[in-house]
């Protein structure tokens, strides 16, 4: 079992590729583990997109964080190839002219995660 909480770094969470890709990559600071698609279950979302579980044939994944719907989006549609903490942010577009007098708009938040678990799934015998 791996728990990953930490503070929420400035890069990337979501890795993507526009085609299907075979594994989903998991990782936090204490293990890396690559899951095949081909093992998927089942991925739910919380109605306030701040809890995201992932059910695999083995391992049971669930992922705290905010505004995880394009995770989600993404995961569900087979195009995540890679998750671990950190969040995705938007800069803001430059004004077409500059003036001192108008304060610099602050980069917003697109989606976070904050923490992921990984826990093995007991198959009964």
């Amino acid at each position: 079992m791996s728990i990953a909480s930490s503070p929420v770094a400035d890069r990337d969470c979501l890795l993507t590729s526009a085609s299907p890709t075979l594994c989903l990559r998991l990782e936090t600071p204490r293990e890396r583990l690559a899951l095949p698609y081909a093992g998927l279950v089942s991925v739910s979302l919380s109605v306030d997109d701040t809890a995201m579980t992932i059910v695999f044939v083995t391992h049971r994944v669930t992922i705290k964080g905010r505004k995880l719907y394009p995770i989600y989006g993404e995961v569900a549609a087979g195009s995540a190839h890679g998750l671990e903490v950190g969040r995705r942010m938007e800069l803001p577009k430059p004004a077409h002219h500059y003036s001192p007098l108008q304060p610099r708009e602050a980069p917003r938040e697109i989606y976070a995660i904050v923490s992921i678990r990984i826990e093995p799934i007991e198959i009964q015998g």
